[in-house]
């Protein structure tokens, strides 16, 4: 089975390069793979056919069996993967459940900023997607009085990327039966997010006593509730005992130094920034919590998650989507609307008593035996040669109905004649 693998690849900063890199081996071993990519930078240690989009023809793209596309919430690692799957349908991978950030990136809409026809289009999209509603939240976008990410909570926009696909699978099983009812003629599939049990050994017994290490790690945006986390932690009576790593790439470093600073927590956090990932695996082996928190959240299965079980860390997540769906042994979590109370509470119960973070960490280790890479690529190549021809099947229908519905309602209008209509539908 021939198959172009479309997805941003390492060293993109994206989670989904990593979790591609992980599975490559696993399907280059059992398909021919081709992985394609819109990098500006060639793939590092990555010793597997690649190809860059833009030096895809219709021909090459036509060639294989099949093309899947990862779609996530960044119109940067994904625009031009989501931009070929418009014109060649193929199995969307998609990553995020609410992409209207993404979607705002396609179309440049950044409130007030937009041209006119970039306005038109979105509210254009909006309104028919949600009707009324989404129409006043796409005028409220376009003026600026609404963030994108607010306005996912309530219209993800994932109608809009997956219109044509052949298939979607998703790694949140919680979203196959929405998925599912928002778009009735395009099979849902699931598999877990794939992620390897640690490489290198873990820490048998993290670090008693004070202070609390707590690590905050990855692509982080407003939605990871770090400005929220470190106002909790200043209100809190045990905040001389916490120390806080920071590693990743941050949205607005400026905003998170500032909160540090105005509540005098500057001497107890650290901004590593962007770390290797064996500098990233001494942090979290160091640390008695990771913060892995996501409100709202974008529907996501979280790859942070599962490095962090894979280092049997602790974690504290907010109690919603694919997190809530988690063995409560297995993290802690943080209910959105009592978010300050509880994070205070978490952190009073930990440094009183570090050994229940253990305990919790060592609970989700063994929740990764469900996620191993190469049980991931082979349910993933079984699922594509059972499912090719049906989801190919079902594409052609739908794309004749789609026509053959556009056909008639010119007719009835009065705006085609039937010859014409007919030979439509066989262009």
């Amino acid at each position: 089975m021939k198959i172009h693998w479309f997805s941003p690849l390492p060293p993109a900063r994206t989670d989904i390069a990593n979790y591609t890199a992980r599975l490559a081996p696993h399907l280059a071993a059992a398909a021919e793979v081709v992985f394609c990519h819109d990098g500006p930078e060639a793939p590092v240690d990555f010793p597997y056919p690649v190809r860059a989009i833009r030096d895809l023809g219709p021909t090459e793209l036509n060639q294989a069996d099949l093309n899947v596309y990862h779609i996530g919430n960044n119109a940067d690692f994904h625009g031009a993967i989501w931009t070929t799957a418009q014109r060649h349908p193929g199995l969307v991978v998609l990553h995020d459940f609410a992409v209207h950030e993404f979607v705002c990136g396609m179309l440049n809409v950044h409130g007030n900023r937009d041209t006119p026809q970039q306005s038109e289009h979105y509210i254009e999209l909006m309104a028919g997607l949600y009707g009324d509603h989404g129409y006043k939240a796409a005028l409220a976008v376009n003026a600026g009085r609404l963030s994108p990410a607010i306005a996912a909570e309530q219209f993800p926009l994932c109608e809009a990327v997956l219109d044509g696909a052949l298939a979607v699978l998703t790694h949140n099983p919680c979203l196959q039966p929405e998925l599912s009812q928002r778009l009735p003629l395009v099979p849902i599939h699931t598999l877990p997010l794939p992620y390897p049990q640690a490489t290198t050994p873990v820490s048998a017994q993290r670090p008693d006593g004070t202070p609390l290490r707590i690590i905050s790690f990855g692509f982080t945006g407003p939605n990871r509730r770090l400005l929220e986390f470190i106002d909790a932690w200043a209100a809190s009576p045990v905040r001389a005992r916490i120390r806080l790593d920071i590693c990743g790439e941050l949205w607005a470093a400026n905003l998170v130094t500032e909160r540090l600073t105005r509540h005098g927590l500057a001497g107890q956090a650290q901004l590593h920034g962007f770390v290797s990932h064996q500098a990233l695996d001494n942090l979290l082996d160091k640390a008695h919590l990771a913060l892995n928190l996501r409100y709202p959240s974008m529907g996501e299965a979280s790859g942070s998650q599962l490095r962090i079980w894979s280092r049997a860390l602790a974690s504290a997540v907010t109690d919603t989507g694919w997190y809530a769906s988690l063995p409560d042994a297995s993290v802690f979590k943080i209910r959105p609307e009592h978010e300050a109370a509880d994070i205070d509470q978490l952190l009073r119960r930990l440094t009183a008593t570090p050994a229940q973070a253990q305990a919790v960490g060592e609970a989700g280790a063994r929740q990764l035996a469900a996620h191993a890479p190469e049980h991931y690529a082979q349910r993933f190549l079984d699922l594509c040669r059972s499912g090719l021809p049906s989801w190919h099947t079902r594409w052609l229908a739908c794309q004749m109905a789609h026509r053959a519905g556009a056909l008639s309602a010119e007719f009835i209008a009065g705006q085609a004649f039937i010859p014409h209509a007919i030979g439509d539908l066989f262009d």
